[in-house]
């Protein structure tokens, strides 16, 4: 279904706005062109109950928050879905949680309870938003195999409070897994957005496993409050800095650069990865292709499915590991992934070529059999 261009003055969304409990399903929408000019969301919000969804796309909306503002009581379920190309605001009125394009709020500014669980989705070039231009969760986190690029502002922030008289589950933890951070004009991930610092209370924590974060504007992954970021087998290269602030190290991690401080002895300083450009490669998202040669190729140990992360596939779904090892970041190489992350141009009247998605060697090729003889002329 498509709802779009519709205009609201008030709190709800001007495209769909869903409250009350009971389970509730979006699948297969557009949601698009859809303005708020008051105080509410431009594309949708979702109040109360659970919520899954699936194979959707939330763009061109505009609002306090532009794209979706989600506050549920029950799980919370996103796959297959683009939010894109939605406008948030920064004015004096934002609320603290809005996002250019998804926020995500539970239960209170920062009380933690359901996960948001996203996977194989993208949130690109969303812009304005208080708290992020691309994703704002003030509660707990797990994304898998998306990508968050392009966005005006923080790419993604995440502020969740612990309080001592409504403790999570021992061991919850936000995170990021085979997922690409890439092209936001601000800081790619940040654990506590400065103006939500409240002093005193512990922050959670937030653990990043096999993500590629590059090219963010105003740093890589930035951790400005008590809280803890770890980093393990993620690659980092970004503009102003790749870390900031005391960060933990699960091993196998490369640093472009010196500012990340991190103390395993597996982590890689100073060297170039060698990526190509955020591009088609195979996979529902976009992602970031390893170059030949890049330091990243079979530098982890493939037990325990990459240095205990557990994984076997990377983000678009190939194999892990493709080689000796696993690759560090989002990834695994295939020699046939076009140099510019780009899918090469099919030939005219046969069909497109794709990228492959398994296996880091380029198959035989075929070699034509050799012409039939002529029988001699008399």
């Amino acid at each position: 279904s498509t709802v779009s261009n519709n205009t609201s003055g008030g709190e709800n969304a001007a495209g769909i706005n869903v409250s009350g409990g009971g389970g509730s399903a979006i699948a297969r929408s557009v949601i698009s062109g859809n303005t708020n000019t008051y105080g509410g969301t431009g594309g949708l919000t979702f109040i109360s109950g659970s919520l899954t969804l699936t194979d959707s796309q939330i763009t061109g909306n505009s609002g306090l928050t532009g794209g979706a503002k989600l506050n549920p009581e029950g799980p919370l379920t996103i796959s297959n879905t683009t939010i894109s190309n939605n406008a948030g605001t920064t004015a004096p009125n934002a609320p603290l949680d809005s996002a250019g394009g998804l926020s995500y709020y539970t239960g209170g500014p920062f009380r933690a309870t359901l996960p948001l669980i996203m996977t194989n989705s993208t949130v690109s070039n969303n812009t304005g938003g208080f708290l992020a231009g691309g994703v704002a969760a003030t509660n707990y986190v797990q994304i898998t195999g998306s990508t968050i690029s392009g966005n005006s502002g923080d790419g993604f922030v995440t502020t969740v409070v612990v309080f001592p008289s409504d403790p999570p589950p021992a061991g919850t933890v936000s995170m990021i897994t085979n997922s690409t951070v890439s092209g936001n004009t601000g800081r790619g991930v940040v654990e506590a957005n400065d103006q939500l610092h409240i002093s005193g209370y512990t922050y959670a924590p937030l653990i990043l496993t096999n993500d590629t974060v590059v090219n963010n504007g105003g740093g890589g992954v930035a951790l400005t409050t008590n809280g803890s970021i770890t980093l393990k087998n993620t690659l980092l290269k970004n503009t102003n800095y790749n870390c900031s602030g005391p960060l933990t190290t699960g091993g196998y991690n490369l640093d472009s650069g010196t500012a990340c401080f991190l103390a395993g002895g597996t982590d890689l300083h100073g060297v170039d990865p060698k990526i190509s450009p955020l591009g088609s490669n195979g996979g529902p998202t976009l992602t970031h292709a390893l170059q030949i040669g890049s330091p990243a190729i079979d530098a982890i140990p493939a037990i325990g499915g990459c240095n205990g992360a557990g994984l076997t596939t990377d983000q678009r779904g190939a194999a892990r590991p493709s080689g000796a090892g696993c690759e560090i970041g989002a990834v695994e190489f295939t020699v046939n992934t076009q140099p510019t992350g780009h899918a090469p141009a099919p030939t005219v009247g046969a069909p497109a070529a794709q990228p492959p998605l398994t296996g880091s060697h380029p198959a035989k090729p075929t070699v034509p059999a050799p012409p039939m003889a002529q029988p001699a002329r008399h």
